[in-house]
C-alpha cells in the first residue's frame, strides 16, 4: 500500500492562531514589524508592490534569503524544551548587507517589509506561465489574415473620383506564418525524440536491473549499455520499435537530456 502524500499547510502572514504563520515562525525581533504591515500591501498585485517597494539587488536578495530561511524551518517540530523553530535573521541578511541596514532602512518601510516577506514566484512556474502566454500569443499569429485589404482612388474619364478597394495575398503575413508553423514542427519532432529517447534509457535501465541478479558486476558497465544502445538502435531501424508519428500528442513535461553517443 502506497504511503499517502503529506499535504502542504497554508501560508499566512499575521495568523496569531497559525503556528506556521510567517509572523509566528518570524525572529521575535522582526514580529512588531510584520504586524504593523498595512494589508493594502499584502493583498496588491506583483506590479504594485515592485512600484512601491522600488526593490533593488540588495531587496530581490533579501527577498529570496527570506523565503529560503522561512522554508527551513516552518514545518520542523519543536526542539526538546518544546520550543518552536523560528526562523533567524542573520540567516537572512547575511552576505547580503548589514544589521544596521535592515535596522534603517527595511523594516521601517513597510513596502520593502511586504515585498520581502512575499514569496518569490517558483522559476519552474514562471516557466509554465511564459510558455503559456507565449503559446497564446503563438495561436493569435495562426490568426493572422494571409489577404490585405487596399484602397486606390481612380478618376474616371468624366472626371470623377471613386475608390477601388482590393484584396491582395500579405506576403508578409504568409511568411511569418510559415515561420511559426516551422518552429510548432520543430517543437514537436523535439518531443517525439526526447520521449524516444527517455523510453530507450528506461528499457536499457529495466533490462540491467532484471539481469544484476545473473551478471557479475563487471558486465554492467559502461560497454554492455553501449552495446544495449546499438541493439535498440537497429530493432528500431528494423522497425521493431514502436516509435509515435506525428499525429500522436506528448502529455507531460519533456526532459531535456543530452545525446547518448553509442560509438
Amino acid at each position: 500500500m502506497s504511503k499517502r502524500p503529506k499535504l502542504k499547510s497554508d501560508i499566512t502572514v499575521k495568523d496569531l492562531a497559525d503556528p506556521t504563520s510567517v509572523v509566528n515562525k518570524a525572529d521575535p525581533r522582526i514580529r512588531d514589524f510584520i504586524l504593523t504591515i498595512p494589508d493594502k500591501f499584502l493583498d496588491s498585485t506583483e506590479t504594485y508592490l515592485v512600484k512601491r517597494a522600488e526593490p533593488d539587488d540588495k531587496l530581490w536578495a533579501l527577498r529570496i534569503s527570506f523565503a529560503k530561511e522561512y522554508n527551513r524551518v516552518k514545518d520542523k517540530p519543536p526542539d526538546k524544551n518544546g520550543s518552536p523553530m523560528l526562523m533567524c535573521m542573520v540567516n537572512v541578511y547575511s552576505g547580503i548587507c548589514f544589521k544596521e541596514y535592515m535596522s534603517r532602512v527595511i523594516y521601517p518601510n513597510h513596502a520593502a517589509m511586504a515585498f520581502m516577506i512575499t514569496p518569490p514566484l517558483s522559476y519552474r512556474k514562471t516557466q509554465e506561465m511564459a510558455l503559456t502566454q507565449g503559446m497564446r500569443r503563438v495561436r493569435e499569429m495562426l490568426d493572422i489574415p494571409l489577404k490585405k485589404k487596399t484602397t486606390k482612388t481612380v478618376t474616371t474619364k468624366d472626371g470623377k473620383t471613386t475608390t477601388e478597394v482590393k484584396e491582395e495575398i500579405d506576403h508578409r503575413a504568409i511568411a511569418e506564418l510559415r515561420n511559426t508553423l516551422k518552429w510548432l514542427d520543430d517543437r514537436q519532432q523535439g518531443a517525439i525524440a526526447q520521449k524516444l529517447e527517455i523510453q530507450q534509457m528506461a528499457l536499457i535501465k529495466g533490462e540491467i536491473s532484471n539481469r544484476q541478479q545473473v551478471l557479475p558486476k563487471e558486465e554492467l558497465s559502461i560497454t554492455a549499455i553501449e552495446e544495449k544502445m546499438r541493439e535498440l538502435k537497429s530493432l528500431e531501424a528494423g522497425g521493431v520499435i514502436d516509435m509515435p508519428t506525428m499525429d500522436e500528442s506528448i502529455d507531460g513535461d519533456t526532459i531535456d537530456l543530452p545525446p547518448f553517443k553509442a560509438d
